[in-house]
């Protein structure tokens, strides 16, 4: 599944058209995915239902858990 995290507002553009969603959802992708960065199509509400239903069966958000976390002895984490 194509990750939309990464995708500049051109690409997302040419996503948007594709699935015939309004021009203007490009923008409010870019604000979710890299304003609020947001884990979930789930979480982008002023998307139609209908929106994130297509978003999230043919894309995904791109964010992941980290597979790690370090902590050092003064309590810094990485």
């Amino acid at each position: 599944m194509k990750s939309l995290l990464g995708m500049s507002l051109v690409e997302l553009q040419d996503v948007v058209a594709q699935h015939n969603m309004p021009k203007f959802t490009a923008k409010q992708l870019v604000d979710w995915l890299y304003r609020k960065r947001v884990k979930t199509f789930d979480e982008m509400t002023n998307l139609s239902k209908q929106t994130r239903q297509v978003l999230a069966e043919n894309y995904e958000t791109g964010y992941r858990p980290f597979a790690d976390v370090q902590e050092s002895h003064d309590g810094t984490k990485k």
